[in-house]
């Protein structure tokens, strides 16, 4: 990975590259940003797989608590669900916003 000055060097890079991009407004008023996650595995992969395996990590805690049903079809395609609260976890940690990937697109 490219090395940095400095964080806001960082988020710059992230942003000039579509990597990371306008999301929304917070309830507080502040900015928030997405994960642009294709171009994210392509130009910074380190990151990519950090931000992969935590979710991964919190998925299956979310699994054992029984918050996610995984199910799969007849051609072994995984399909999940996830109830309110553990859609409120997620949005906690951020990553409400993976789980509309077509928006990445």
């Amino acid at each position: 990975m490219k090395d940095f000055q400095n964080e806001e060097e960082f988020f710059d890079y992230l942003i000039q590259n579509n990597i990371m991009v306008l999301y929304g407004m917070t309830e507080n008023n502040e900015v928030s940003y997405a994960l642009n996650l294709k171009k994210l595995k392509e130009l910074v992969p380190e990151l990519y797989e950090s931000i992969m395996q935590d979710m991964d990590e919190t998925l299956l805690e979310l699994y054992r608590d029984n918050l996610v049903q995984i199910e799969y079809d007849e051609d072994l395609n995984v399909k999940y669900g996830i109830t309110d609260e553990a859609y409120e976890i997620l949005r906690k940690k951020g990553y409400d916003i993976f789980l509309k990937e077509e928006e990445q697109e």
